[in-house]
């Protein structure tokens, strides 16, 4: 079975997912000063986000009842 997500839930966790997003970034940049590393970084968390939306992360499965 599939998993869904309303579209209000995914909106949130992208918010919260912004946070660490900038914070991470700073401090990444603070110690290399390297544009092409920030950006990385960004496609590494919008990586995680798509996991986390798709439930292949941080979701326990399911048992049937």
């Amino acid at each position: 079975m599939g998993h869904h997500i309303p579209l209000t839930r995914k909106i949130g966790i992208g918010i919260v997912f912004i946070v660490p997003s900038f914070v991470f970034a700073g401090l990444l940049w603070h110690f290399v000063s390297s544009w092409l590393a920030v950006l990385g970084l960004e496609i590494v968390m919008a990586i995680i986000y798509s996991l986390v939306l798709k439930g292949k992360l941080f979701l326990r499965s399911q048992e049937a009842h």
